[in-house]
């Protein structure tokens, strides 16, 4: 709940109550007013000096009253937590997403380390780390682009690579991403360092 939304909601619980009017207005009417001041103030602005301090006292209790409401009533924060979720081999991501999961046969860089995520039970996501690079296979069921990458590159060309139209992305660093369908399922590659023309095709032809 925004601030904005709080403040509303409070202010529509805030209400002066009859003691709370007779209390400021019991207040007013304790007051001395048997001196004269030095200087002769007509009445009528006497009136308009009353009306600011009943104002000015309704102003803090309201105040008074939005404060203890919000210490009392304070929402618990709730974060909303994706169901996504790490696995630690292939064919426990296969079955967390309910289809086999492919994986990258052959990756042209020294691979570190290699993680396996669901998301949500509809995508699986397989990341392989290297020391200078990393690519990102993700497969699910369907023919939408799976890589969630809706970057403007400068580089966007259809390729084969073995049987498999490719469309592939990138820059002047190179190759960055490559997305295509085969049978019942939609791929995506993403590299974060660029690389070149062979070596996308490569790691394409070896998911599998």
């Amino acid at each position: 709940m925004t601030l904005e939304n709080r403040y509303d909601k409070v202010m529509k619980k805030i209400v002066v109550t009859e003691p709370m009017q007779n209390r400021i207005l019991n207040t007013i009417n304790g007051m001395d007013w048997s001196q004269a001041p030095d200087k002769k103030v007509p009445f009528s602005s006497y009136r308009k000096y009353l009306s600011i301090a009943a104002c000015f006292l309704v102003l803090l209790s309201g105040t008074v009253a939005i404060y203890n409401f919000i210490e009392l009533k304070k929402e618990p924060l709730q974060q909303a937590i994706p169901n996504i979720v790490e696995y630690s081999t292939q064919q426990e991501l296969s079955g967390a997403v309910g289809f086999p999961v492919k994986e990258i046969r052959k990756v042209p860089f020294k691979v570190e380390h290699t993680q396996f995520t669901a998301y949500w039970g509809e995508f699986a996501e397989i990341e392989y780390s290297g020391t200078n690079n990393s690519v990102t296979l993700r497969m699910a069921p369907g023919t939408d682009d799976v890589s969630g990458d809706s970057t403007d590159y400068e580089i966007n060309e259809n390729v084969a690579a073995g049987e498999i139209d490719v469309i592939l992305k990138g820059d002047q660093s190179g190759y960055k991403l490559a997305v295509w369908q085969t049978g019942q399922y939609s791929y995506s590659l993403y590299f974060t360092n660029g690389v070149s023309k062979e070596d996308m095709i490569n790691t394409i032809i070896n998911v599998n």
